[in-house]
Parts: structure tokens; C-alpha cells; sequence
């Protein structure tokens, strides 16, 4: 849907931009009488503000992907500083929520723990919301908040989005086994678990 959207903004464009193109040929050739008409300076006008929008949605984006690697990369002070873009209009709620996914645990992991709560607490997309329910889950866990672990394992369970959802329950369950220090991960548990960068969840479960 994101790249529909950018191919229309650049299509309306670059048609824009032929038309006045023609127009500005016709003017300086000396063989033609021609003067501006009002739907000329308003074509161009459109060209402008397409423009100024495509260049915002392309450096939102851009400072998206710099945030979403800076996770990756355990950057969390510099994921925190780019969550500016995670405002913007120009980017859609999903991208938005997932961000904003990235930007609590950030400050989870910098031990933030109250900017954590408020960040987490905007996530409303179903796609995402998954990731919500199961890190407010990991941290009542690690402060030993205990009273609320089946609530929000129970949340996580009656999501409606089911990759995201599959995946935090197995860790979920996970955490659970390896809390209880009887239980050994196998060759499958080791892989499901070989790219997770948190150091909390590590410590959760004693990698």
C-alpha cells in the first residue's frame, strides 16, 4: 500500500512536471505569442507542494529504517532520538505502532521504565498490538509484578494477529520453562532464539 501511494505521488509528478516543462518551451520560443494562464501557475503549484510532500514521506521513511536498524543494532540512545519521525503523517499507523514498539523497549532496555509504560500504551494496531500485550508481560516479569502475568498472557492470547502473536507466545512459554530452571532447550528452542538481541530477554531465559 506504502509503495502504491509513492508510485501515484511520483506519476502525478512527474505528468506535472512534462506538462509545465511544455508550457515553459512554448514561452521562450520566440515564434509563439504566449502568455500564462491562472492553470499554468496552479499546475505548478501542484508540482511544488507534490514535491515537498514526496520529500517529506521519503526522509520520514528514511529516518524509519535508520530507527528500525538502530534496534537491530542495540542503538537504543540513537533509536530514541529519531522517534521524532514516528509522528508524522506521512508514515501509516502500522509502521507508526511498530516503531513505537522498538522506541519502549529502547528505554525498557535503558532501564526507562515509566517512558517504557507511555510509549507501550499508544500501541493500538492489531497487527502490532501483539508486541505490546508480550512486553508488558516480560516487564512485569523481570519487577516481579506477578499479579499480572496471566492477564497480559491472556491478552497476548486473544489477539487477533497470528505471526506476531505465534512467535511472542513461544517465547512467552519459553521464558516460563527456563524461569523454572529444569528445563534444558533444544536444537529447535536455540534456533527460535539465535537472533534475539534483548539482554533482558536473554537473562530472562538464562542465555
Amino acid at each position: 500500500m506504502k509503495n502504491k501511494r509513492t508510485l501515484i505521488v511520483i506519476s502525478i509528478i512527474a505528468i506535472l512536471a512534462v506538462f509545465i516543462y511544455v508550457q515553459v518551451v512554448e514561452i521562450t520560443n520566440e515564434k509563439t505569442d504566449y502568455q500564462w494562464e491562472w492553470w499554468v501557475v496552479l499546475a505548478a503549484f501542484i508540482l511544488l507542494e507534490a514535491l515537498v510532500v514526496l520529500i517529506i514521506f521519503l526522509a520520514n521513511r528514511q529516518k524509519y529504517k535508520k530507527l528500525c536498524d538502530a534496534y537491530c543494532k542495540k542503538d537504543y540512545s540513537s533509536v530514541i532520538k529519531l522517534s521524532k519521525c514516528l509522528t508524522s503523517r506521512y508514515l501509516d499507523e502500522k509502521a507508526k505502532d511498530n516503531g513505537r514498539v522498538y522506541l519502549a523497549v529502547a528505554n525498557f532496555e535503558l532501564e526507562n521504565y515509566d517512558k517504557f509504560l507511555e510509549e507501550i500504551d499508544k500501541i493500538r494496531h492489531e497487527d502490532v498490538v501483539s508486541k505490546k500485550y508480550f512486553w508488558l508481560w516480560v516487564y512485569n516479569l523481570k519487577l516481579s509484578q506477578t499479579e499480572q502475568l496471566d492477564y497480559y498472557k491472556e491478552c497476548l492470547q486473544n489477539c487477533k494477529d497470528s505471526e506476531n502473536k505465534e512467535k511472542a507466545l513461544r517465547m512467552l512459554n519459553l521464558i516460563e520453562k527456563r524461569q523454572s530452571n529444569s528445563y534444558e532447550m533444544d536444537s529447535s528452542d536455540l534456533e527460535f532464539v539465535k537472533d534475539i538481541t534483548s539482554d533482558t530477554l536473554k537473562n530472562l531465559m538464562r542465555i
